[in-house]
């Protein structure tokens, strides 16, 4: 009988390896969701769901999409380097692979674009046509995803995946909507000063929490689009790097002037796990947080 004990098939009997390194990860939010996977020769039978599905293969040469059209006809097709399969909701779909496959997902509500045609185009509603081939901006996104759930031994950032799913929105509109959009004109609700410093007041109070697009935009009763948009034109920074500046900023106090440990700084500036504050904070500082401490306690 065999078992999966730590990412690893054995069999109970003789308690020998048959399959290499398997990981599997999945997270879901209320709206979206993301999936990464990394598992031997396989095949997905044919299914369904009502979400929109946006797969990145990084074996393309072992991968094979099977899909059905709206017209209810079978497709076929070998993915190339830098392919993406976008399947729409409701869409019947099969993947196989050979050997070793590694791929990840993000999967987001027909509601969830919906609020991105409400808010960014003239139109209440698109339908999207499936896709599997090449999209260089929507395999780069998933590369991003795939670095960020190939983190040992922590969730994602929920602030990251949405802010990546929310370019991904924008782009599956604009290149796989059946309907050609005008964006709007004028936007509606420009973020105000004391909003601005509501939200930025907000996020300094809770630095340590695993902060959300949805959260913040329940502050401003602004959609997720408007608000990331409006950030961004307000301070010059996207939502998801401001708040890792000042996590990196706190942390900056804190290594300088208590003798905390790096894992008790790492928990209270909101970083999931010491690796990844390290990782953060030299991208930031060009110093690690160890050397930055011994550096600005010696002077």
């Amino acid at each position: 009988m065999e078992k999966y004990n730590g990412g690893i098939y054995q069999n109970e009997s003789e308690s020998e390896v048959l399959l290499p390194l398997t990981q599997v990860k999945t997270f879901q939010w209320e709206q979206v969701g993301v999936e990464y996977f990394y598992y031997p020769g396989d095949l997905f039978l044919e299914n369904t769901h009502s979400k929109i599905q946006i797969t990145t293969p990084f074996t393309p040469s072992n991968f094979r999409s099977l899909w059905q059209t709206a017209g209810g006809f079978g497709r076929t097709q070998n993915l190339e380097e830098e392919a993406v399969c976008l399947i729409v909701s409701d869409q019947p779909h099969a993947l196989q692979w050979e050997n070793y496959g590694e791929f990840a997902s993000f999967y987001l509500t027909p509601q969830h674009l919906h609020y991105c045609v409400h808010d960014l185009l003239k139109g209440d509603s698109v339908e999207l046509v499936e896709s599997f081939g090449k999209d260089p901006l929507l395999w780069q996104l998933g590369l991003a995803l795939r670095h960020e759930l190939r983190q040992p031994d922590t969730a994602p950032s929920q602030l990251f995946v949405e802010s990546l799913i929310n370019v991904a929105s924008v782009h599956l509109l604009r290149n796989y909507g059946v309907r050609q959009f005008k964006p709007l004109q004028k936007e509606v609700g420009a973020l105000s000063k004391p909003l601005l410093k509501q939200l930025v007041d907000y996020i300094e109070v809770n630095l340590k929490e695993d902060l959300s697009l949805a959260e913040l935009s329940g502050l401003t009763q602004f959609s997720l689009f408007h608000l990331a948009r409006s950030f961004k034109k307000a301070t010059g920074l996207s939502i998801h790097r401001y708040i890792l500046e000042r996590r990196v900023e706190r942390a900056k106090i804190l290594l300088a002037t208590t003798n905390l440990t790096l894992s008790d700084i790492c928990a209270q500036v909101g970083f999931s796990n010491q690796s990844h504050f390290t990782t953060q904070f030299r991208r930031f500082v060009a110093l690690t947080p160890k050397i930055y401490r011994l550096k600005t306690q010696k002077v």
